[in-house]
């Protein structure tokens, strides 16, 4: 049950995430505040990281750049595209991950996850009162978005059931994002500017680094030693319903009709995915993956 609880967890933290993102970005410019939760994170991490015994450093510095290269896309593609859109093209790696385990990685897939997949898709267009009109840039940098967080997760995945400690993997690749982050937001953004007045930029940016980073990627390693790759992406499209629940509670932003109908659909399609999955996780061929080390 704790597994159960703990997969659910990961999306509902990050769903409130970006309700602390929207007052984080009251205090940092956008690639500040993506790559700052990391390095915060680092440092508050490095004093109790087992520096000696942690040998998997190339595999979770590949973790790292593909959590930020995910991030990035992700935020810079909203500049250009909708934010229906940009959380649309986001969802697609649900997809993206039971298509490339099945092509490259001997993942079997059965038909009615297929389906649930396919509702749960569904339920983010319903939420997201997607209109499908020109194809830019942005969508493009948002579909590359999506490939590299399905990559991603086939990795930790991949990672999961080869790590000694899946822990401190995922504490390692949280520290290794903000590293690899800061010659780019320094790129992008010169020097970081702290133009906050309030409590609250200080407040996303602390929920942001502790829970956003700190927690959930570390727990999400454990979590995945136990749940099939596309049963935990499907999970992760939660983060969409409780992100809304959150600007509804403390916004006041409002759900239409049509957005009820698509969070039940992901609720839906989540609980009988993990339901299905209840007897074990994806066994993945030794040799499938080059190894984590």
């Amino acid at each position: 049950m704790i597994r159960v609880v703990s997969l659910f967890l990961l999306p509902t933290i990050w769903g409130i995430g970006f309700l602390a993102t929207r007052w984080g970005l009251l205090g940092l410019d956008a690639y500040w505040l993506t790559v700052g939760r990391f390095l915060l994170a680092a440092l508050l991490a490095a004093p109790f990281f087992p520096w000696k015994r942690f040998k998997e450093w190339k595999g979770a510095l590949l973790a790292s750049a593909l959590l930020l290269s995910g991030m990035l896309l992700q935020t810079v593609g909203l500049a250009h595209t909708t934010v229906a859109k940009n959380a649309f093209l986001t969802a697609l790696y649900a997809v993206f991950i039971p298509a490339i385990g099945a092509s490259f990685l001997r993942h079997r897939i059965r038909g009615l996850e297929w389906g649930l997949l396919g509702l749960a898709l569904l339920g983010v267009a319903l939420m997201c009162n997607l209109r499908l009109d020109s194809f830019n840039g942005g969508d493009a940098l948002t579909l590359a978005c999506a490939v590299v967080f399905a990559l991603h997760i086939l990795w930790l995945d991949h990672c999961a059931h080869r790590t000694e400690d899946a822990m401190t993997f995922g504490l390692a690749q949280v520290m290794g994002a903000g590293v690899l982050g800061v010659p780019i937001a320094l790129a992008a953004d010169g020097l970081p500017r702290w133009h906050g007045a309030s409590v609250l930029p200080v407040a996303g940016l602390l929920y942001l680094t502790v829970l956003s980073s700190l927690f959930t990627f570390v727990v999400q390693m454990w979590v995945q030693r136990h749940f099939r790759p596309h049963v935990a992406g499907s999970v992760f499209l939660l983060e969409s319903p409780i992100a809304t629940l959150a600007g509804l509670a403390f916004l006041g932003e409002g759900i239409s009709p049509p957005g009820v109908a698509g969070a039940l659909l992901i609720l839906v399609s989540a609980f009988v995915l993990v339901w299905r999955s209840r007897e074990g996780v994806l066994e993945v061929p030794v040799g499938a993956l080059p190894s984590a080390q």
